[in-house]
């Protein structure tokens, strides 16, 4: 068997393969980021509403079911009156990751002032919206720095 050179993969192939080989954890991190977030947003309702619905009918459980029913119930039209705002959750580090693994990036071509209404437009918006999730929803950008919303 000659040397190790005919064992040892080619460098031009190894770069061509995984460029970002120094990079490898950051982007288990990114990857793993995106993978939660998608999971929350697809896979995630099923679970809960499926836990609630076993809760409700087949356990002792069933008054906690209720009291969600009843706070849900409550709580349907949170979203049309401006929701919670939660800066705690929108400095969350995944943000950032989800932001890093996908080359989303703010454009800020003029001064907005705070004290009218605008429409914000996303391109390519994608099935699930995230570009457009991830500039207002998160700080991932430090967006609350680029535009005044108060």
């Amino acid at each position: 068997m000659p040397s190790n050179s005919s064992t040892k993969f080619p460098k031009k192939f190894s770069k061509e393969i995984y460029p970002c080989h120094k990079h490898f954890s950051n982007r288990l991190k990114q990857t793993l980021a995106v993978l939660f977030s998608l999971w929350t947003l697809i896979v995630a309702p099923f679970c809960i509403i499926s836990i609630l619905l076993l809760f409700g009918f087949y356990s002792l459980l069933w008054p906690f079911a209720g009291l969600y029913l009843v706070w849900y119930l409550y709580d349907l039209k949170q979203p049309c009156r401006g929701s919670r705002p939660s800066e705690y959750v929108k400095n969350w580090h995944i943000w950032r990751h989800i932001v890093n693994y996908f080359p989303i990036e703010i454009h800020k071509t003029a001064e907005i002032p705070p004290t009218q209404n605008y429409i914000f437009s996303a391109h390519p918006h994608g099935i699930l919206g995230s570009s457009s999730m991830l500039l207002f929803s998160s700080n991932a950008h430090n967006t609350t720095k680029i535009i005044s919303w108060h």
